[in-house]
């Protein structure tokens, strides 16, 4: 090894050592669409992502807020409009935008009436009223942050309660 690389080297462990005993804590920042007077949360560590100008197939004879399905990398995804579900103005925002939430078998698309903002911070509230009938029982953590209210929301159990009301 050269001189020159023995410096190199040195300079490189030395960079090692002199890094702070701990990183800065970083803000933890979450995804969500609001719907009326809340919003929901994009569950964290699980794939998302917003499509625009996806073809849906509609379904013949189900409820109107089952919108049909779409192809997704060779899955049937569901899409739902919530906005109607829960009895809010659907014509508002972008309508063919969605919002894929999960993979495979887990995977449900929504119509989202504007592209998902960041959610930064944050503090826990007990409850929130007025919440539709379909959303109650999955709701995991209410939160109120930047004067909005967002709630944490178990999406494959709600989801799946969507599939079942459209099968029964």
């Amino acid at each position: 090894m050269s001189s020159d690389q023995q410096q190199n080297r040195g300079q490189e462990e030395q960079a090692v050592f002199d890094m702070p005993d701990s990183a800065p804590e970083q803000e933890h920042v979450r995804y969500g669409v609001r719907f009326g007077e809340f919003g929901l949360l994009v569950p964290d560590a699980v794939f998302s992502e917003v499509v625009v100008k996806k073809e849906v197939y509609p379904l013949p004879n189900t409820q109107p807020w089952l919108q049909g399905i779409i192809n997704d990398h060779g899955d049937m995804v569901p899409v739902y409009d919530l906005s109607l579900l829960f009895g809010l103005d659907s014509s508002a925002g972008k309508k063919n935008a969605l919002l894929i939430i999960d993979q495979r078998e887990h995977a449900a698309a929504i119509r989202v009436p504007e592209y998902p903002k960041a959610v930064r911070g944050g503090v826990e509230i007990a409850a929130v009223d007025n919440l539709p009938e379909p959303l109650k029982g999955h709701v995991e953590k209410v939160y109120q942050a930047g004067g909005e209210t967002w709630i944490d929301f178990r999406h494959r159990a709600f989801f799946m309660s969507l599939k079942a009301l459209v099968t029964s």
